[in-house]
């Protein structure tokens, strides 16, 4: 199964010659993986293989890391993974920000657990 991510950077850069070059190295740091650029400046969308969610949510806070660090992670993770960072480690950027829904449906939790 593929899971979407969709990422968008927030550009510290002003001018537009500092915007390509930051945009530049972004592309540069997400080479590894198949992605696609957005319509809209700093937006991108990464495809991730995985067999499961749970794997998967591995491989999105793993791919986060390669980003950035001291993400944080918010919503419910068996719906969906939605994580924002203000220290990412490519130069020029201020703030990124991922989301990505759960492709395999959220998983029922066993009934001693539901409210």
């Amino acid at each position: 199964m593929e899971l979407t991510v969709y990422l968008n950077f927030s550009l510290a850069a002003q001018s537009s010659v500092a915007k390509r070059q930051t945009i530049h190295k972004i592309q540069q740091s997400l080479q590894p993986y198949h992605f696609e650029a957005a319509a809209e400046e700093g937006r991108f969308v990464v495809k991730l293989s995985t067999p499961n969610w749970p794997e998967g949510v591995f491989q999105l806070l793993d791919f986060a890391q390669q980003l950035g660090r001291h993400w944080r992670v918010s919503g419910n993770i068996r719906h969906g993974f939605d994580a924002f960072s203000s220290e990412i480690c490519i130069t020029g950027v201020a703030a990124a920000s991922m989301m990505c829904e759960n492709p395999f449906g959220a998983p029922r939790m066993p009934m001693q657990y539901e409210a």
